[in-house]
């Protein structure tokens, strides 16, 4: 009788596992579950059933479905414990190897999770109760579990991860002494990226269990192989494995900085920096160092890249250049590699002559501006960037350079958080009157204005009123000139957040108030302007309407249907980049009192828009040209937006899904 039942669970395995019903696999492993027990169970049925169970791997892809293969795996670990040990290490192992050379995507990387739990229930039910023999397929399944988890990571998906991690400090947790074994297999391993991995994944669990005396013991081989597989390496290593070696990254010191990180990173970047700078960068942000004393040794590598034939390596040389003034909290230090990398700007290591070159060192002394630096320093540091910057506007004469250096030094001005030194507010009167200066040069200088004065410096920016409101003056006799209306339009916004401030500043507005009230030319907002601006232009409309209609709604006259239009324009802008950055204001805006009647306007002033908009249900989510269509995302994501006021009693929730009814009914939507 049992030899029937056995060979009733076993036979069509392989094609009756694959079912799609969830019932009738229940009814198929539940079966085999049954039989495990059978005397009639060999060796070879345990290692079929092995191979059987990898072609549950890409098919059950929910939960339910997982427990009833993790059922049967416990129940062989339990019952034939060195066969299964033994048979699913190889399974596991072909699972691993087959994986680790496909493309990363969610789904290998869904794959590699099932996979590794079950690798784990191995460790956990059976580990403690096989035989010697068996113990010595551990480093082989240490191995495999170590593939598996690059698998899992190299997706990137945050939520596996953290899964995988979730599995592995369960098992450790689970079996007693695990770590010390772990922590041995991963010395004798064969040196990959995958042990790095793995190893950090041991090391952040060691940390939270406070195994200091392990962590210590084990991390200079760890670091010896990190090396290896990610800075001295010949081809480009993947983001993931800094990513994922982050606890690793953590417990390194200054001494082992000093002795093994620094010097192969300043070698790497020496023989291959087109290969290495994105890792070097990213190697600096996962330490817990202030590597303000290697500034200049780092920063020297990293500026000579900046000025590269190669657009990538200059592009990661400039977010390196980020990674490094993060780190740094001496102000000193940050000078000095300041002052270096003006001098390459300025042809220290010869003349630079190509515009995208200079570019990319602004964009170095732009990043610099993300520091550690706090107190007093902080404004030192500032006063000592703008020198250099002034020097530049004051040479330079290629206007796109001019506009760059311009939006780079805006950076700098957000330092000033107490008073703006009077170098700076000297050369914001001397710039835009220099021959150079071309209408977007002047936006810019505006910009750098709008940056400097803030918060405790607001003040400082009445003496720029009158310049100010000549510029906005000079764009209505030349309202089809667009680079001239968007200097203007930035003026406006300036204006704007001065007369927040300074009630009196009001007085000597003159007729400000008659341009950007009146809703016939409509300036700012006219249909034509806000087709033919740029995304930046765009958004400085937003946040024009945004002052209008907060503070100064009694100067609209009830005239704020224009306004409402452009907003609506800006929320369903071709660019995703501007969108995003308009959603928060928007919802701001919608948040206030009297918000929700704001909303409504808005609601409706969108379904008259779509009444003459292109919308395609096929949604591409893609930036560019889309033959003056806009994807039915987009107009679910301004409606959320509209309809997301926080504080909304029931009958404004009423009020806004009745406004919203006819566009989300939209055919497209």
């Amino acid at each position: 009788m049992a030899d029937v039942e056995l060979t009733k669970a076993l036979r069509d395995l392989p094609i009756r596992i694959q079912t799609a019903s969830r019932k009738e696999r229940y009814d198929v492993l539940h079966n085999v579950e049954a039989v495990l027990s059978n005397p009639g169970i060999s060796e070879s049925i345990v290692r079929g059933l092995c191979k059987v169970l990898q072609l549950t791997l890409p098919r059950y892809r929910d939960s339910t479905s997982q427990s009833y293969v993790k059922s049967v795996i416990i129940s062989l670990v339990k019952q034939h414990g060195d066969w299964t040990i033994k048979h699913l290490t190889a399974s596991l192992t072909d699972i691993a190897v087959s994986h680790c050379h496909l493309i990363p995507t969610k789904n290998t990387s869904q794959s590699g999770l099932y996979a590794l739990s079950w690798s784990c229930l191995l460790i956990e039910h059976g580990l403690n109760n096989c035989s010697d023999n068996a113990k010595a397929e551990f480093q082989r399944l240490v191995d495999a579990q170590a593939v598996l988890l690059s698998v899992v990571a190299a997706a990137g998906v945050g939520r596996n991860t953290a899964k995988a991690y979730k599995i592995l400090s369960t098992m450790w947790k689970s079996v007693k002494g695990s770590e010390e074994l772990y922590s041995n297999a991963l010395t004798n391993a064969e040196p990959s990226a995958h042990i790095v991995v793995f190893g950090s994944y041991l090391i952040r669990y060691l940390s939270e269990i406070k195994r200091t005396e392990l962590i210590a013991k084990y991390k200079p081989s760890l670091l010896d192989i990190f090396i290896k597989v990610a800075i001295s390496c010949k081809n480009k290593p993947a983001l993931y494995i800094v990513k994922e070696s982050e606890p690793l990254l953590k417990h390194v010191t200054h001494e082992e900085f000093k002795q093994f990180l620094l010097p192969a990173m300043q070698k790497a970047m020496l023989r291959n920096p087109e290969i290495i700078l994105e890792c070097v960068g990213n190697v600096m942000l996962g330490l817990s160092l202030d590597l303000s004393q290697y500034a200049q040794d780092i920063g020297k590598s990293l500026v000579a890249n900046l000025h590269s034939k190669e657009d990538l390596a200059r592009d990661e040389s400039v977010a390196a250049c980020r990674s490094l003034a993060l780190q740094c909290s001496d102000s000193g230090a940050l000078e000095g590699l300041l002052h270096h990398l003006f001098d390459v700007f300025h042809g220290s290591e010869g003349k630079l002559t190509v515009a995208t070159h200079k570019i990319s060192v602004l964009d170095g002394a732009g990043n610099l501006s993300y520091n550690a630096v706090t107190g007093s320093s902080v404004q030192k540091l500032a006063s000592s960037a703008a020198d250099h910057f002034i020097k530049v506007l004051d040479t330079e004469v290629h206007e796109k350079t001019l506009i760059h250096a311009l939006e780079v030094f805006s950076l700098w001005c957000t330092k000033f958080s107490n008073e703006v030194p009077n170098k700076v507010l000297d050369w914001l009167k001397k710039g835009p009157g220099l021959k150079t200066s071309t209408a977007g040069v002047r936006t810019a200088y505006i910009g750098c204005m709008s940056a400097c004065f803030s918060g405790n410096t607001l003040g400082q920016g009445v003496d720029f009123i009158p310049y100010l409101l000549k510029t906005v003056e000079k764009a209505v006799g030349q309202a089809t000139q667009i680079p001239i209306v968007t200097e203007a339009l930035s003026a406006a916004c300036l204006l704007l957040k001065i007369v927040s401030s300074d009630v009196g500043a009001d007085k000597n507005l003159g007729n400000f108030w008659t341009i950007v009230s009146d809703m016939d030319k409509q300036l700012f907002v006219s249909e034509k302007f806000l087709t033919l601006a740029s995304n930046n232009a765009l958004y400085h409309v937003l946040l024009l309407c945004e002052r209008l209609l907060l503070d100064h709604i009694d100067k609209l006259n009830g005239r704020t249907q224009p306004l409402h239009k452009a907003i609506v324009y800006c929320l369903t802008a071709p660019s995703s980049s501007l969108r995003l950055r308009c959603q928060p204001v928007v919802r701001k805006l919608v948040s206030t009192l009297g918000g929700t009647q704001l909303a409504r306007s808005l609601l409706k002033e969108l379904t008259r828009f779509l009444e003459t908009a292109r919308v395609h249900s096929i949604d591409p989510d893609k930036e560019g040209d889309s033959g003056g269509e806009m994807s039915a995302k987009v107009l679910v994501s301004c409606i959320t937006v509209l309809c997301s006021g926080a504080n909304l009693v029931a009958e404004d929730r009423q009020m806004l899904a009745l406004d919203s009814l006819v566009c989300s009914h939209h055919p497209a939507i």
